[in-house]
């Protein structure tokens, strides 16, 4: 009987330890600070300013960061002074690789960081008098790249997108 209980005990042990296991980190490198899910906003913070990045908009909610111009944008939103969104382009910001290079590159990043198996992939497309965009979403647990086709009938240019965020986007206010 003393084996026994012993042996459950063990067990108990040994399955408890298992899911007391930390999820890893769920992080973007924006430029060269590596922000994560729930990094507090004060850490954030002194990264970006140690890197010399500038805030070009920052409010309660939200912080956008131009780095290297005004080409490289990167948006961080916070809930409760944590991170709970990041992002980041990829083809913007990466002026030699062309659209499929960059569609290539964030798809790589995305198979080096999100263990998850499950992926969606959706479509968007939108039309309206005023142009066209075609989204493609592809979702890996907490980690999403976008991919985006914008067209503007006002000034006949398409435009081109690859995103990469971590987290939820909060709601527009």
């Amino acid at each position: 009987m003393r084996q026994a209980v012993l042996a459950i005990a063990v067990l108990l042990s040994l399955c408890l330890s298992c899911f007391a296991q930390s999820k890893p980190r769920v992080a973007l490198d924006i430029g060269s600070v590596t922000v994560y899910l729930g990094m507090p906003r004060e850490d954030f913070i002194k990264k970006c300013a140690t890197a010399g990045y500038k805030q070009s908009i920052a409010d309660k909610d939200t912080i956008t960061l131009q780095i290297g111009g005004a080409i490289e944008s990167y948006t961080v939103q916070f809930r409760n002074d944590r991170i709970v969104y990041a992002d980041r382009e990829w083809y913007l910001t990466k002026g030699d690789l062309d659209a499929f290079e960059s569609t290539i590159a964030a798809l790589g990043s995305l198979a080096d960081n999100e263990k998850s198996p499950l992926c969606i992939v959706s479509q968007v497309p939108v039309h309206t008098p005023d142009g066209s965009s075609d989204n493609i979403f592809i979702s890996c647990g907490q980690r999403t790249i976008t991919l985006s086709r914008v067209h503007l009938n006002s000034v006949a240019k398409t435009g081109y997108s690859v995103r990469e965020q971590i987290g939820e986007m909060l709601p527009a206010k």
